[in-house]
């Protein structure tokens, strides 16, 4: 029984992509809520963004976060990726959206999951939060850490952040940093090999 759900649930995951890529999102929909209800979490995904976006629906900000949650539970980089970023901006990079209050603390708890499975992205983003203090106190040691892991990981945003940075941080911060990020690369390694 379990075997033949799991079978249906990839079918439904499948067509719920083709029918989304195609922008038949009335199809979409009801494709991808059969498979978003049996846990697949890319089709939560999707059909979160279809909440986000309206296509296909009306704008629901609880549905949106609702199918996001349930994704990012499971570990899915994009509604992680994607939850993260409303809670941060409070909407999208536009400005800020009916149903998404700023918040830093959700924001970074989520990159933090992903930046522990070595997402250079959430990498970056954990050392903006320390650069600027958002949602944490302010320290350099640990932005100068989270900024060359990023970068070590190819996200190359991170070397602009590390030029501001270096405008700011002192000779003992950054060596505190170093001390840093080799304990942080030893935790990614060890996570992924847990994994």
């Amino acid at each position: 029984m379990l075997v033949s759900r799991l079978v249906a649930a990839s079918e439904e995951s499948h067509s719920c992509r083709n029918a989304f890529d195609e922008t038949d999102y009335e199809q979409a929909r009801l494709i991808c809520r059969q498979s978003a209800e049996l846990g697949d979490a890319e089709s939560q995904t999707l059909l979160g963004e279809m909440y986000d976006r309206g296509l296909g629906v009306e704008i629901n900000p609880v549905e949106v976060k609702k199918w996001w949650l349930k994704a990012s539970q499971q570990s899915y980089l994009p509604a992680q990726n994607m939850l993260a970023l409303k809670f941060y901006y409070g909407g999208d990079v536009f400005g800020p959206q009916s149903g998404w209050p700023r918040d830093y603390q959700q924001a970074r708890a989520i990159w933090q999951q992903s930046a522990w499975q070595g997402v250079a992205s959430s990498q970056f983003m954990l050392g903006e939060l320390y650069l600027r203090g958002q949602g944490v106190t302010s320290d350099y040691s640990e932005a100068y850490a989270w900024f060359n892991l990023a970068l070590q990981g190819g996200y190359r945003l991170a070397a602009d952040s590390l030029i501001e940075l270096s405008k700011v941080i002192d000779s003992e911060q950054t060596k505190q940093g170093q001390q840093r990020q080799a304990e942080l690369k030893q935790k990614i390694v060890m996570t992924l090999q847990a994994k």
